[in-house]
């Protein structure tokens, strides 16, 4: 198939160079400027090299987490997970902050002390063992 397919595209290439050679002839102009860019024709030179700086992933991290590496390689319960989250939000809300980007994180602090209020109740907080769920 991809034989016939082959043959194909090089009857089509030759055609369309007889055409822009035909229509070069007629209007008295050379073929390179009058079809630059035929497919067979093949590129005017090589292409230029493009270097892409990609970032390191450590750099976006915390130092506290950089020293938790060997913490990381053990599953997390289901409140180690919820509590890494509520350390994470207080660290962005407490930078944001910090910076005066977002002047009006109070909405967000109070939404978040009423969630932990909640949480507390259930959690291992109160010398309770955690559920089979929450593993």
């Amino acid at each position: 198939m991809l034989r016939y397919l082959g043959i194909i595209e090089e009857r089509t290439n030759e055609l369309l160079m007889a055409q822009a050679a035909i229509h070069a002839k007629e209007q008295n102009i050379p073929l390179r400027e009058r079809a630059p860019n035929l497919i067979g024709d093949g590129p005017s030179g090589p292409a230029p090299h493009v270097h892409v700086h990609l970032p390191n992933t450590d750099d976006r991290r915390d130092h506290e987490d950089r020293e938790e590496k060997a913490e990381e390689l053990k599953p997390l319960t289901r409140e180690e997970l919820k509590q890494r989250a509520i350390d994470h939000v207080k660290n962005l809300e407490k930078k944001a902050l910090q910076e005066q980007k977002y002047p009006d994180m109070s909405p967000a602090l109070s939404r978040e002390k009423s969630t932990n209020g909640g949480a507390k109740s259930g959690s291992g907080e109160t010398g309770k063992p955690p559920t089979s769920r929450g593993r």
